[in-house]
């Protein structure tokens, strides 16, 4: 076992993320938690929701190589499905505050659990069974970490978005590191089969945090990593704040802003294309990622 620095913060983003959530929500009012947050939710469904995927990973560090049931989200339409049994699971009467509650309950058992593998300097290379979307098969449980690190701040966007329509207050190294995750994570569950040949694209984010990626699609597969195109030159380049990427992905501004507030290199068939694209049918099943897909830290 080798605990890296890298590894030190992986877990260190883990916990100033969960502070920074922690924070957000405790402001919350009883009127704030029956807000609507989307067309289904209120913003008080968002901590239960939270809660339970966290709990996921405990059960898996929990039960390790030994784990027999192997549960599989391959589909949005399951992911569905399984959110909305967890819905129906809980308390007619719960409100907004105590799922907070749970929530913060969940992290320190979560912490509780990495401490079992090795105290301060936990196993990471603990292998677990994760049977989520992108995340689903055997993975170390630092990749496990990774993934519930990016879960939680994808719903703290969103959340922070709809509430006050800024993105989290965390640190520029936190986002940078969310935001190359959701690259990697993203670049699999794009419609591959509405590109018929090679297809790349390289998405800039600007802002404090920000950074440059490319995207390839290919052979029915596609993958992101950070920087420019290695070799030959893209077929669209998009530039844009964070936060207009972020809000355009809930759907939460107006597609004429985007357009006026992004920079686009391309064709007008390669831009339909990237719509296309981000239109996977509910059923289409989510190709498991590979470790090695996901680039790692840097920095210290």
């Amino acid at each position: 076992m080798t605990f890296t620095p890298q590894d030190a913060r992986l877990i260190a983003h883990n916990d100033s993320l969960w502070d920074a959530l922690n924070n957000f929500f405790a402001r919350f009012t009883t009127q704030d938690w029956m807000r609507p947050h989307g067309r289904d939710w209120t913003f008080g469904d968002v901590p239960y929701h939270l809660m339970y995927f966290q709990s996921l990973a405990v059960d898996a560090i929990r039960k390790g190589q030994a784990d027999a049931e192997r549960q599989e989200i391959r589909t949005m339409r399951e992911l569905n499905q399984f959110n909305q049994s967890r819905f129906a699971a809980r308390p007619s009467n719960q409100t907004g505050e105590q799922s907070f509650a749970l929530f913060r309950r969940s992290q320190e058992t979560l912490r509780t659990a990495l401490r079992g593998l090795g105290g301060d300097q936990p196993d990471l290379d603990h292998q677990v069974w994760y049977g989520v979307l992108r995340a689903r098969g055997w993975h170390t449980t630092r990749f496990m970490l990774e993934y519930t690190y990016w879960h939680n701040w994808l719903h703290f966007t969103e959340a922070a978005l709809r509430y006050n329509g800024t993105l989290p207050p965390i640190s520029a190294d936190m986002l940078h590191h969310a935001l190359a995750l959701h690259m990697d994570f993203t670049a699999g569950v794009l419609n591959h089969r509405a590109a018929a040949e090679r297809f790349v694209w390289v998405l800039t984010l600007t802002g404090d945090g920000g950074g440059t990626w490319t995207f390839t699609i290919d052979n029915g597969e596609g993958h992101a990593h950070e920087g420019e195109p290695k070799n030959g030159s893209p077929d669209l380049i998009v530039t844009r704040p964070i936060d207009v990427h972020m809000k355009s992905a809930f759907n939460l501004i107006n597609p004429l802003r985007v357009s006026m507030l992004t920079r686009t290199t391309g064709t007008a068939r390669k831009r339909a294309l990237l719509s296309k694209l981000f239109a996977p049918a509910p059923d289409e099943v989510w190709t498991p990622i590979d470790e090695s897909e996901v680039e790692p830290m840097q920095g210290s």
